[in-house]
Order: C-alpha cells, then sequence, then structure tokens
C-alpha cells in the first residue's frame, strides 16, 4: 500500500535544499575564480577588481556620489600629470641625445696619409710631352703642326684615358731621372717605401704618394720630404693630403680644400693628432656605416652622374656608383672623340664654375660617415737657404698619439621604459600587470557582448530571471 505524500512536506524539503545550494553558490565572480561558458554567457556580471589605487571607489556600485566625485578628480588630476611627464620622456627619447668621449691613444705605429700633389691650375699637362705627341699626330695625318689643337686633336691617335697618362706630370719618374728628389725617413728614397700612382682629377692627372706600411718613428726626419725643381718662378704646385679611403678627384676644384706650394721656403706639416670619429646612426642623423664610404666619394660619385648625363660621355676621373641609375657604360662611353672631348670639357667647367643651376652638393644628399679617420695639419713656413728655383715639402708625424672620439647614446629604450614606469608607478600607482589586469577585463567584456549578441533573440527579449531552484508542485 502506497504512503500518501504530504504536499505541505514536499514544499518544506524543497525550500531547504534550495537555499543549502544558494549558499554554497558564490554571489559573483571575483578575480582569480575559473570562468566558464555560464558564467561568459550568464545574466549575473562577474566582478573583476583592478589594481589601481582608487578603482573600487570610481567604480564600486555603493560608493557615496560625493566620494566617486573626488575620486574621478584626484584621478584625473594625476593621469594628467602622468601623461604629461611620459610624453616629456618619449620627447627626449625620440630627439635622440648623444655625447661624445673622447680618449688620447699613445700608438706603436700610424697610418700615414696619402698625399696627392699635382702640377699648379691650369698646367697639370706636360706641355713638352703635348708637343711631342702633336708632331707625332701632324706627320700621322700629313698636316701642319700649328693645325692640330692640344690635346682634343691628338684623341685621333689613342684613347682619352691613355693620353691623359702620357701628357700628364708623372711626378713618380719626375723624383727617379730628374733633379728632384724624395724621401721619406733617414736616407730612405720613396720608391723604397711607398709608391707613386697617376691619378685623374678634374684638373687632369696627377700624382698620389701611398706608404705601404704603418710608420713607427715620428718627428721631422721621419716623415716624406720632397724637393722640387721648378723650371720657372712662377711654377707651382697644389696637394691634398687625405685617408686612404678618400678619392680627392673632386677636391681640387675649390682652393679651400688643398695647399698651395708655391713660395721658395721649406714648408713643413706636422699631423700630431690623427682623429678617429664614431657616429650613432640615429633615424634624423642618420650616417652610413660602410668603412670604404666618405663623402667625398659620395659627391665625386653625384658629379659624375650629372655630367655624364649633361655629357653624353666618360671623363678618365669620373666615378659611377654601383647602384646607379644609369645606363651601361656602352651606353656612355669614354669621351674618345675630338667632338665629344670639347663637349664634355665645356660642361665640366661649367659645372666648376660654380652655377648652381647645373650642380649643387645639396642635391646630392651624401650622409656623413659613420666611421671618420681625418688629420689636422698644423702648417709652419721655415726660411731656409735654398735656391730660388727649388722648393720643399716635408710631412711628418710629430708624435704617435691619436684622439679617439666615440659617440654614444645617452638615452635609451631601457631608461625611457624604466623612466615611464617609475611616473606611472608614482602618479597612478599601476604597473605592468595592471596594465593586463586592464587589458583582461577589456577582453572579457568584449568576449561578453559578443555571446550575448549570439545567444539569439529570444534569450535577449527575457525580462525576468528563472529561480534556479523551482519549488515542487502540490500535485
Amino acid at each position: 500500500m502506497k504512503r500518501a505524500v504530504n504536499p505541505r512536506r514536499s514544499v518544506a524539503l524543497g525550500l531547504k535544499t534550495c537555499q543549502k545550494d544558494q549558499m554554497k553558490r558564490p554571489s559573483g565572480l571575483h578575480y582569480g575564480d575559473q570562468l566558464d561558458a555560464d558564467s561568459l554567457a550568464g545574466d549575473e556580471e562577474p566582478e573583476f577588481k583592478i589594481g589601481i589605487p582608487g578603482s573600487r571607489a570610481l567604480f564600486g556600485k555603493t560608493t557615496h556620489p560625493l566620494r566617486r566625485v573626488f575620486w574621478i578628480l584626484l584621478t584625473l588630476v594625476f593621469f594628467f600629470l602622468a601623461a604629461v611627464q611620459v610624453q616629456d620622456r618619449i620627447d627626449y627619447y625620440v630627439k635622440t641625445p648623444t655625447r661624445k668621449d673622447l680618449v688620447i691613444i699613445n700608438n706603436d705605429t700610424l697610418i700615414f696619409p696619402h698625399v696627392t700633389i699635382c702640377f699648379g691650375p691650369g698646367r697639370t699637362f706636360n706641355y713638352s710631352a703635348m708637343e711631342a705627341m702633336r708632331q707625332n699626330a701632324s706627320l700621322a695625318m700629313g698636316i701642319n703642326p700649328n693645325d692640330v689643337q692640344m690635346p682634343y686633336d691628338l684623341l685621333s691617335l689613342t684613347t682619352l684615358t691613355t693620353l691623359w697618362n702620357e701628357i700628364g706630370h708623372d711626378i713618380g719618374v719626375m723624383f727617379e731621372t730628374g733633379s728632384s728628389k724624395c724621401w721619406f725617413g733617414r736616407g730612405k728614397p720613396c720608391k723604397e717605401v711607398g709608391e707613386w700612382r697617376q691619378l685623374h682629377t678634374v684638373l687632369g692627372p696627377c700624382s698620389s704618394f701611398h706608404v705601404r706600411h704603418p710608420v713607427k718613428e715620428t718627428g721631422l726626419f721621419n716623415g716624406l720630404y720632397m724637393q722640387m725643381e721648378t723650371n720657372a718662378p712662377s711654377d707651382s704646385w697644389i696637394y691634398f693630403i687625405h685617408p686612404a679611403n678618400i678619392d680627392p678627384a673632386l677636391k681640387f676644384y675649390d682652393e679651400k680644400h688643398y695647399e698651395l706650394l708655391n713660395t721658395n721656403n721649406d714648408v713643413k706639416i706636422r699631423f700630431y693628432q690623427a682623429l678617429n670619429e664614431k657616429l650613432v646612426n640615429v633615424w634624423h642623423h642618420p650616417c652610413e656605416d660602410a668603412v670604404d664610404y666618405s663623402i667625398e666619394n659620395c659627391e665625386l660619385e653625384c658629379f659624375s652622374e650629372q655630367l655624364v648625363r649633361r655629357s653624353g660621355c666618360q671623363l678618365p676621373f669620373m666615378k659611377l656608383a654601383n647602384s646607379s641609375q644609369l645606363h651601361s657604360r656602352e651606353t656612355y662611353p669614354t669621351c674618345n672623340t675630338s667632338a665629344s672631348y670639347r663637349i664634355a670639357d665645356e660642361e665640366l667647367r661649367l659645372m666648376l664654375s660654380g652655377d648652381d643651376t647645373r650642380w649643387n652638393r645639396s642635391s646630392c644628399n651624401c650622409k656623413p660617415p659613420c666611421h671618420t679617420t681625418y688629420y689636422q695639419i698644423d702648417k709652419e713656413k721655415v726660411v731656409a737657404d735654398i735656391r730660388p728655383e727649388r722648393l720643399r715639402l716635408r710631412i711628418f708625424f710629430q708624435d704617435k698619439t691619436y684622439e679617439k672620439l666615440t659617440e654614444s647614446l645617452v638615452y635609451s629604450l631601457t631608461t625611457l621604459f624604466c623612466d615611464i614606469g617609475n611616473s606611472i608607478g608614482l602618479l597612478l600607482g599601476a604597473s605592468v600587470l595592471t596594465v593586463c589586469e586592464t587589458l583582461e577585463w577589456g577582453c572579457f567584456r568584449l568576449i561578453r557582448c559578443l555571446m550575448s549578441v549570439t545567444a539569439g533573440a529570444g534569450r535577449a527579449n527575457k525580462s525576468q530571471k528563472v529561480h534556479p531552484c523551482p519549488i515542487p508542485s502540490a500535485g
């Protein structure tokens, strides 16, 4: 026989079970509790606590309005101060401040510079050699020698590069066969220590002396000593002292770049310090980090490209970059004809005359090198008992010290982050973990919003919550 169930007792048992379940169930989702799909999609909004002082007063539901207003104003003030401080640090970092450290080093050896020397401006060609070639040209062409204009008409016998080499002043040969002498060190001819190489410049063929090995001795009698005989009192020489990685082909068109030797004095040049400078490659002051790069070479390539576009052919001193957008050398050949040489020579004179419409250094956009080596010159004229037709030049190191100048960043990216963290932590009490908490809260809010949209229109229209423990019916 079945026992009858009392409806009132059933209702009481149901209510008691529901109360026990509600006591076990947390009232809200606190930070650190596991989030599940029901929590994300449910109607109750979990409680996230962001670790910023004052956040409870700002977002708490039970906060008094006056207290909320006070914390809003206080937070805005300190947030503004933190933003100003962070902006100041960012602006300082963008300026990339640098400092230069100078160290004087006493080295065992020093690298001797290259010395490029040319005959005076307008006289870089050897007229004796040109006259001999003119006689040969007149005989070959069967015309009067006076009708052969130099050096243009001589191109009927040879190429332009060979012509420059033959009619240029070969200083190395002059020191070996003529009355002019060249020594390097005590009683050592220059050919034992280095070599003279022919170099083509905008003025024509010149000669450059290269020392094979670093020098170990310093002083007046342990350097380069040249004694040159002149044919007339008006004869003069120009010279340019430069590191090995610089091509001085374009330097001889401006007087401020070279030295003039036209007096009957003994000229001494002391290289008491060689300066090695290293710059920092930053975005607003970029520099070229290639070891063999120099501004002089970059400007020479720029000058050569513009000249070859205007003239249509190449002169011997030109240097075209490998990455140049010009056509191949077959398109721009050497100026081996009299007509092409005349056009190129006239265009060269116009570009060197200072006409900015034809060539301007600033248009080349050459970056400074990150590594620079140059020599400080102390020029001194010494009156000596020498003949009027003789010029002497001495180049030597005063001592074996050189300066090393290194540029470094004062304010690094790590220092920037540390300063920003200090400002935010001091004024707002925030840290990296606080940012992570804020991002987590934002992601949760976004996910909750997306899930509520995709839940369906039926659930979105619910206006009441369903009791989690429905009371069983009495029937």
